[in-house]
């Protein structure tokens, strides 16, 4: 018996059973109305009817299974009939809803996207379902009826208006806060220690999903000299940052930098690395910690329950 023999059909119920060749992953889908007083107003096709319903979808990943048991992956999101498969509005349409009625949804409060993959435990042979939360077995029709009067939940309260407030702050930190710091360290790396950041022509994703790599960070021509008279470059800033240290060294400090040659070479040789390498560097730490909070933050799903 598969996952979704468990479910009985409610009225006005639809089911869509996932395609049972799947290698990936089993279960079903069940499209529900939302319903009437929950403060959302779903999109009316032309014929009255609710173009909008309630997605719920519950299944497993069958690679995840272990000695018969699996945790349960259950969502519950907004989802337009008319837009299955389809890009926008084709408002010209005589199937289509109206703009009026799309314009009257949009500006109802809106439900919040629900995900819970961490809760319900299916044991595949004695074809049960454990709820880790209130310890207990359930169903799938209580299983599917929870996570759906908590989706419309989230329309209005407490609960609702928190969980709206914790996501609209992810976005924020992700899309704005986080980006602005990342550009602020590179500039600050570009002007004060004169070093870029060469992007990954075959890696689009490198800075956006993984970190950057030391060697992307490098001091390009004409902003270098050479090191003493060595083939070696270094950044005119470095040059800049070591003059101005040996100048105030020698004023404020003048018996402690009274060096002979040999240490005041090791002297500049240490002041090129911590200038023109070390502090370099540790700026491109911090803009790939940064990178790495944004993927953890970014991907981070807050629990309404």
């Amino acid at each position: 018996m598969a996952l979704h023999d468990l479910y009985k059909k409610q009225k006005d119920d639809e089911i869509i059973v996932w395609t049972s060749n799947d290698p990936e992953h089993e279960g079903f889908s069940v499209l529900r109305d939302y319903p009437p007083g929950c403060g959302f107003l779903p999109v009316k096709k032309p014929d009255g009817k609710n173009d909008t319903k309630v997605l719920i979808k519950t299944g497993f990943a069958r690679s995840a299974v272990k000695d018969n048991k699996v945790v349960l992956f259950v969502d519950a999101a907004k989802f337009e009939l008319y837009l299955s498969g389809r890009f926008r509005y084709n408002f010209e349409d005589t199937s289509s809803p109206t703009k009026e009625a799309v314009d009257k949804s949009n500006q109802s409060p809106q439900p919040v996207p629900l995900q819970d993959h961490d809760r319900y435990i299916y044991d595949i042979k004695t074809q049960t379902i454990y709820d880790t939360q209130n310890k207990k077995e359930v169903s799938t029709n209580e299983l599917v009826d929870t996570i759906y009067k908590l989706h419309f939940q989230t329309i209005r309260g407490r609960k609702g208006v928190i969980l709206k407030g914790k996501i609209t702050a992810q976005q924020w930190v992700c899309g704005k806060a986080v980006p602005k710091m990342e550009f602020g360290l590179k500039w600050f790396n570009q002007k004060c220690f004169g070093k870029d950041i060469v992007k990954n022509k075959d890696d689009w994703g490198e800075g956006l999903f993984r970190p950057i790599p030391h060697a992307r960070l490098i001091t390009l021509y004409p902003h270098t000299v050479p090191f003493f008279e060595s083939t070696t470059q270094i950044s005119k800033m470095a040059v800049f940052w070591i003059s101005l240290t040996i100048l105030v060294g020698y004023y404020l400090l003048p018996e402690r930098w009274a060096l002979d040659s040999v240490s005041s070479i090791a002297a500049v040789i240490l002041l090129v690395f911590i200038f023109d390498v070390w502090l370099p560097r540790a700026v491109l730490v911090l803009i790939n910690i940064l990178i790495r909070f944004r993927m953890w933050f970014g991907t981070k799903k807050f629990h309404f329950r």
